[in-house]
């Protein structure tokens, strides 16, 4: 089975996993790595390692990280060069809800990347713009 880590800035992967509890997630599955606002790279970067350590359990761990070049996408891409790990930056709710509803047991770590990374694509829409047409 595939692990999961939600690696962010402060409390953000804390208060996605709440709101996914909300709206009736079980999310004991998915681990989450904070970056404190005083915490140094090197024991950051040690927390992560060792939280994926923790999360493997024989097939590899998918990080979702909260931003593509802040401190917890670059210390998660580290690890992942020693560890069997992919990195998919911009979570959002519908990515955990995904990753905690709809990965199957016997789904590669880069199955699971991919069909996240789609998802999270899917839900982001503009709605309720008025098209010159229509004015």
């Amino acid at each position: 089975m595939v692990g999961f880590l939600l690696v962010t800035h402060g409390e953000l992967g804390q208060s996605l996993l709440e709101a996914a509890r909300m709206l009736g997630a079980e999310t004991e599955g998915i681990l989450p790595v904070s970056l404190g606002h005083m915490e140094g790279p090197e024991e950051f970067e040690e927390k992560v390692a060792e939280a994926v350590r923790k999360a493997d359990q024989g097939e590899g761990v998918v990080a979702l990280v909260d931003l593509l070049g802040g401190t917890p996408f670059n210390t998660a891409f580290r690890v992942a060069q020693e560890y069997p790990v992919s990195v998919i930056a911009g979570v959002n709710l519908p990515i955990i809800l995904a990753a905690i509803l709809e990965c199957a047991d016997g789904e590669s770590r880069e199955q699971i990347a991919d069909k996240l990374s789609e998802m999270g694509r899917e839900q982001i829409r503009v709605y309720g713009r008025i098209t010159m047409e229509e004015a």
